[in-house]
């Protein structure tokens, strides 16, 4: 997997499965990656050979750690009103 940053969005690349914070670049990737939306995959398949071509320009390569989404959970409904876990559980 490659960590990557298009126009200030961290992404990553595996394959050709692109991955990340890419809603608010879908149109840009829709048309200078050939981007192709994998709802299976939940991650655009994009040309391979397009990214090398924008890779120093749109595209950097990110050497950070990705941020990725914490999955949320609600459990206050679980919780008395102290933050002890309720009778049920």
């Amino acid at each position: 997997m490659q960590n990557l940053t298009i126009k200030s969005k961290k992404v990553q690349l595996n394959g050709n499965l692109l991955t990340g914070d890419t809603y608010p670049v879908k149109q840009w990737i829709k048309t200078y990656l050939n981007g192709k939306w994998d709802a299976d995959r939940k991650g655009w398949i994009v040309d391979l050979g397009q990214v090398q071509t924008w890779t120093g320009t749109c595209i950097q390569i990110d050497s950070t750690t990705p941020v990725i989404a914490a999955s949320t959970t609600h459990t206050d409904h679980w919780l008395n009103s102290d933050g002890s876990l309720a009778e049920d559980f």
